[in-house]
């Protein structure tokens, strides 16, 4: 029974088997309410195909994502290896035999099975040209296992800890994508005609203005971190000016002192001399205040963003990566401004929350605060 166990597991039989019977067990309900008949004669009779043809690409990438994120085998050679780059993340994926062994049995399933037994909707919508279908859904299922793939590797790296992966997790999340994806066929078949028929009525009960108030509405946020991102920045570089002038410390000219509010830029911003000893500074901007920015020893900086919906319940996570190394013979500092809630670094097997001051590979890490108040105490060399 275990090596049954095993075999299922390697080969992704209850991936397969759910990304199968999703789709089926929609088309069988749909067809059974005759949901087809409902649109007869309406510019919407094949929507719900359509609806459950969208929603199979979400179930595919999601069961894909979560087969690999709780495989304990793969995600502790992964983490044993540590690839750094993306060449050497895909050489990880492309070396990886589980990977093909699994590539090549989806392959087989629906290359010899008739779409009717795999995909009906899909089927329904192709007649006539199954082969070509069968040909855009292996190719698209391809693409998808990789972009999952690579969402798994960047959640083992800001997730180490073993207990994240606890197996009454992975079935109970199992369970919970079934009743989503049923139901967002559903939603989808059901809701979306009866929202495009109302746009128009909707466009032409909006007035100008109030189109004008709901656009500025949606572009406030941004706007508003922005502006204070670059308020905090300016009132650092008069401070700095100030400090560096009443505490005879030679401070060089400030290279693109705003550009990090947009992008990371490459290289040092300024110098300062400080008591005989010289400093290379480099400015990052942290423009979300609840995103941590996980600073990393090799230099990589990752902005942790997520959905929450009501307090830690974490309905979907993405991480950005930025280089920040940069090459000097001088001691390195990097200053945070705007500084987010939270800096951390990777202090294995956890994240460790960290404070002005703290080294983290080659950069000495400080907010701004922190680090005028170095200057002034003279406490940047300890």
């Amino acid at each position: 029974m275990r090596k049954v166990l095993q075999y299922y597991r390697l080969l992704g039989i209850g991936v397969l088997l759910s990304v199968i019977a999703i789709p089926q067990v929609v088309w069988v309900i749909m067809t059974y309410i005759n949901l087809d008949g409902y649109y007869e004669n309406t510019p919407y009779v094949n929507w719900p195909d359509w609806s459950c043809i969208i929603v199979m690409v979400f179930c595919f990438y999601s069961f894909v994502r979560q087969a690999v994120v709780f495989d304990s085998v793969r995600r502790e050679a992964y983490l044993a290896k540590n690839p750094a780059t993306l060449k050497e993340r895909a050489a990880f994926l492309f070396n990886d035999k589980v990977f093909w062994i699994r590539s090549a049995l989806f392959l087989a399933v629906y290359a010899l099975l008739p779409l009717d037994y795999t995909f009906k909707s899909l089927a329904d919508q192709a007649k006539g040209h199954h082969l070509l279908a069968k040909a855009v859904l292996l190719a698209a299922f391809f693409f998808l296992a990789l972009l999952a793939h690579r969402s798994a590797y960047r959640y083992w790296y800001n997730n180490p800890r073993p207990e994240k992966y606890d197996k009454k997790q992975y079935g109970t999340s199992g369970c919970l994508m079934w009743a989503v994806y049923v139901c967002g066929a559903f939603f989808l078949a059901l809701v979306v005609p009866y929202v495009i028929i109302l746009l128009p009525l909707l466009g032409e009960a909006l007035s100008a203005g109030l189109l004008i108030l709901l656009v500025c509405l949606f572009l406030f946020p941004p706007a508003f971190r922005t502006v204070r991102a670059f308020l905090k920045r300016r009132s650092l570089l008069k401070r700095l000016k100030a400090v560096c002038a009443e505490n005879g410390v030679a401070l060089s000219r400030i290279k693109a002192p705003y550009l990090s509010l947009f992008r990371m830029n490459d290289g040092e911003n300024f110098r300062i001399s400080l008591g005989g000893r010289e400093y290379s500074c480099k400015l990052i901007c942290g423009i979300k205040r609840r995103v941590p920015i996980v600073i990393r020893k090799d230099g990589v900086l990752s902005f942790l963003h997520d959905f929450r919906i009501r307090g830690d319940i974490t309905f979907y996570e993405w991480e950005e990566r930025y280089d920040c190394n940069y090459e000097s013979d001088l001691p390195k500092i990097l200053i945070v401004n705007p500084t987010p809630k939270k800096l951390l670094t990777v202090r294995e097997p956890n994240l460790v929350e960290i404070d002005n001051g703290f080294t983290v590979g080659e950069f000495k890490v400080f907010a701004a605060s922190g680090f005028l108040r170095a200057i002034e105490m003279d406490t940047l060399h300890r």
